[in-house]
């Protein structure tokens, strides 16, 4: 099982050593829980072949499990985990992100290259050219989009504004019943089953009692002022709360 695993493995080894240059350390510790279940969807992948499929492995390339003789089912996999793993966080993530771009670059490389253009390599070489050619693109892509670039720049400026809050910090709140968006910001004002249909104050998350102000709510205008005013603002709703919770219930 463990050579299987390399392979897949170690076209990451690239990414691996350059994504420090340009994410911080909360950045990269991002990665674990993605590439966990990445790598928990090889050896699940490893484990039913092994069990349920004839192959030998001096002439698998004879096995539709390695077409071409390419490691295309592990960059399926590999699809297939950050994706159930965006679904049950309800948020696709930076990491999940690279590794979606890679895993989907490896199959567009793969099928233009070798399928489409039939560039081949002489047998019994496989072709896992052209899908790590795909993971290289599809990585230069998300730096692209992500403008993780590496370059310095050195330039005389007076004012510097800075934009605070577009990647929110808030993986912890998985499983507390807090609404987040697509984005992973606080969604805060809508009716939620933990409500009861009550009047939501604009500031209250989906958890009766919790509230969000600043640049992690959903909608807010990620600006110091609009935080300062949002933070003055909950103290009434937390007010009216807890004095709503003291009431006897008729």
């Amino acid at each position: 099982m463990l050579p299987a695993l390399l392979r897949p493995a170690a076209t990451f080894g690239g990414a691996g050593a350059a994504l420090p240059a340009f994410l911080t350390r909360e950045r990269l510790t991002g990665f674990f829980v993605p590439l966990t279940a990445v790598f928990a969807g090889w050896i699940v992948q490893d484990f039913v072949v092994d069990r349920w499929f004839d192959v030998d492995p001096d002439f698998r390339q004879q096995s539709w499990l390695y077409w071409y003789d390419t490691d295309w089912l592990a960059a399926l996999v590999a699809i297939m985990a950050v994706l159930v793993l965006a679904l049950t966080r309800r948020r696709l993530d930076p990491a999940s992100s690279l590794i979606l771009h890679m895993a989907v670059g490896w199959w567009i490389g793969f099928l233009l290259l070798v399928v489409v253009l039939d560039w081949r390599m002489t047998p019994p070489r496989g072709d896992n050219w052209a899908g790590c050619l795909g993971m290289v693109a599809g990585m230069l892509v998300y730096f692209w989009r992500s403008r993780l670039s590496g370059e310095e720049s050195i330039a005389d400026i007076r004012n510097l504004f800075l934009f605070v809050g577009a990647d929110p910090a808030t993986g912890w709140l998985d499983g507390c019943g807090v609404t987040v968006d697509r984005g992973g910001f606080v969604v805060t004002g809508a009716q939620s089953e933990q409500n009861q249909g009550r009047p939501v104050p604009p500031l209250e998350t989906s958890v009766p009692g919790v509230f969000a102000v600043g640049d992690v709510r959903s909608g807010s205008v990620k600006r110091v002022g609009g935080a300062i005013g949002e933070g003055a603002q909950v103290v009434a709703a937390l007010h009216g709360f807890l004095g709503d919770m003291a009431k006897p219930a008729l």
